[in-house]
């Protein structure tokens, strides 16, 4: 895989400034290795958790016979967070943690979601 790390950035850069004190986490990284290539507040785990559970949905939708994942899936957790997972294509993952009370979904998919995906591309070498 090839990816301009320092390309990543602005990326992350425009997420923070957009979601604000919404984002509680935010992190991109190798879906293959479980290494991150940048984040914001880290979370391992959440990785390894998230790489591991996206596998899992991509196999059971397959094994099931329905559509494929295709860029991304959303998760309501209790409390107040929700949990975004951003598939840039088969190799890099990207997730987000927000406070769903502070977070307006129609800016998260209409003008993030987006955005983050046009970042990943230009960061691709």
């Amino acid at each position: 895989m090839n990816i301009n790390v320092e390309k990543l950035n602005p990326a992350m850069d425009f997420i923070k400034a957009t979601l604000k004190d919404g984002l509680l986490t935010c992190e991109i990284w190798d879906r293959e290795t479980g290494l991150s290539f940048l984040s914001h507040n880290p979370q391992p785990v959440g990785v390894a958790l998230f790489t591991e559970v996206t596998k899992t949905l991509a196999t059971a939708l397959s094994d099931s016979g329905f559509p494929s994942l295709n860029r991304y899936y959303l998760v309501d957790l209790e409390g107040t967070h929700l949990a975004m997972v951003i598939l840039h294509g088969n190799d890099i993952l990207q997730g987000l943690i927000m406070n769903s009370k502070k977070v307006n979904l129609g800016i998260l998919l209409s003008i993030v979601l987006p955005k983050a995906i046009e970042f990943i591309e230009k960061a691709r070498t």
